[in-house]
């Protein structure tokens, strides 16, 4: 029993998170690893984004196959598969949505903790320029009242620097990123409280020369940093008695106070909305629990993919709720019976016109390579069915939707002009012999003039 114990002991230590708040121990590897983790949280809101991109990308090109290919036996494969590429964007789109807030809120907060940590610095790193003597002031001074009716004033002034040179550092910068890498088995975050930022040593000396008077007044010096104690105002070698007063630079010494990455708790404020007050008040410093919990709430997001539909299997398309929707909503027009779910077999066979059709052979392989010119686009265009959908897609969807209205009129046995050119007979023959073939042994055949009347209106928003 105590060997089982032990073992477990073990384990538990060895699988524990490590504290790796050690490997931060400076300015320089701090600021290194703060900007690496926002590096990395921006990375993943750039991968999100990219997911939707791509999203919207296989959308657009079955909205364009679907225009192009209206009226013929392949119209209702790609209305599908634009059904089942909307329904992906709208998926991706409102996974995004959630990632995207989340880790907007840690990059804003995370951003202004690396603004206070660098203003923290630039202030204790400041050198001071001394000032050229001091000012005699005939009025009772704070530092202790009652005490004089005159006081000395000196003046100086804390110059900021732009930069830091960090080539001492302990640690590199690619070593801070690594640390930053594994951000998210972490229980602390190492990266000062603003308790260890909110005070910054200064320290005042003053030197005197000769004696004084309690009851003497001061006068001004005229080339160090203090006052005399004689009316007059002389150079500090010929003075017998005076005070010298000069602030040396501040100094903040590294005290490391990583901070905690507790989970959120129910009743803690959440981030992305924190609660409204009425005080006029505005924040100089992140609260640490609030940015240790939205760190911890980005990080903890699954990162956002998009599986396009040419590398999906046919049983994930037919399983998506928006195509088996469109499904029960064609049988329900078409008059095949009312039903409330399908099986996959029936589904494909309604949609596709087999119950184990290859959809990227007999659908989406063609459609790049079935290349088009559209002369009558100013200047003229040319790509496959991919390629204008990527380039060309508000000029390619306008030219098949009028290029369809038109052959609809024909089909109707009038001749409409369209961009200036009639069609001929033998087009509008061919057109209405493949609308009229309801003997077709593709179902599809018999579905599509029930769905060719789609509207544009997503067509419309896309571009």
């Amino acid at each position: 029993m105590l060997t089982v114990l032990l073992a477990g002991v073990l384990l538990i230590a060895a699988t524990a998170a490590p504290d790796v708040t050690a490997e931060v121990t400076d300015f320089c590897v701090e600021s290194w690893y703060a900007e690496e983790l926002q590096r990395r949280l921006a990375n993943r809101v750039d991968e999100a984004q990219a997911a939707i991109t791509k999203a919207e990308r296989d959308v657009r090109l079955f909205t364009l196959a679907t225009m192009r290919h209206q009226n013929t036996r392949q119209h209702l494969a790609y209305e599908t598969l634009k059904t089942a590429a909307i329904g992906s964007l709208r998926e991706t789109a409102e996974q995004a949505n959630t990632f995207i807030q989340k880790h907007v809120t840690a990059l804003r907060l995370l951003s202004a903790k690396i603004a206070s940590i660098k203003t923290t610095e630039a202030v204790a790193t400041a050198t001071t320029q001394p000032a050229a003597a001091g000012t005699y002031t005939g009025a009772e001074s704070n530092i202790k009242p009652g005490l004089q009716s005159h006081y000395c004033t000196v003046k100086q002034v804390l110059k900021l620097a732009a930069s830091k040179t960090c080539s001492a550092a302990a640690k590199t910068k690619a070593q801070a990123a690594a640390l930053a890498s594994t951000q998210q088995t972490w229980e602390k975050l190492p990266l000062r409280k603003k308790t260890a930022l909110a005070a910054i040593n200064i320290e005042a000396r003053t030197a005197g020369k000769g004696s004084f008077a309690t009851t003497g007044a001061f006068g001004n010096g005229a080339d160090f940093p203090g006052c005399e104690s004689a009316g007059g105002s002389s150079g500090f070698s010929s003075q017998s008695n005076l005070i010298a007063t000069a602030i040396q630079n501040p100094s903040l010494t590294y005290v490391k106070q990583p901070i905690t990455l507790t989970p959120q708790q129910q009743n803690s404020p959440d981030p992305q909305h924190p609660g409204k007050s009425d005080k006029p008040d505005i924040t100089l410093s992140v609260d640490d629990s609030e940015l240790a919990t939205a760190i911890k709430a980005a990080l903890s997001q699954t990162p956002i993919t998009f599986t396009a539909i040419a590398e999906q299997q046919l049983p994930e398309i037919l399983t998506r709720p928006a195509v088996e929707k469109f499904a029960l909503g064609m049988l329900a027009a078409t008059n095949q019976g009312k039903k409330d779910t399908l099986d996959e077999q029936t589904k494909a066979k309604l949609l596709f016109g087999q119950e184990k059709p290859d959809i990227n052979a007999l659908y989406i392989a063609n459609l790049d390579k079935d290349e088009i010119t559209i002369s009558s686009s100013a200047p003229e265009i040319k790509g496959t069915t991919k390629k204008l959908s990527e380039t060309n897609f508000p000029e390619a969807i306008g030219y098949f939707y009028a290029t369809n209205l038109k052959k609809a009129a024909n089909t109707k046995g009038t001749k409409p002009e369209v961009e200036g050119e009639k069609e001929d007979s033998a087009d509008k023959t061919g057109e209405k012999k493949d609308v009229d073939n309801k003997t077709a042994t593709n179902t599809t055949v018999s579905n599509s003039f029930a769905i060719n009347k789609a509207p544009l209106l997503l067509a419309v928003f896309l571009f």
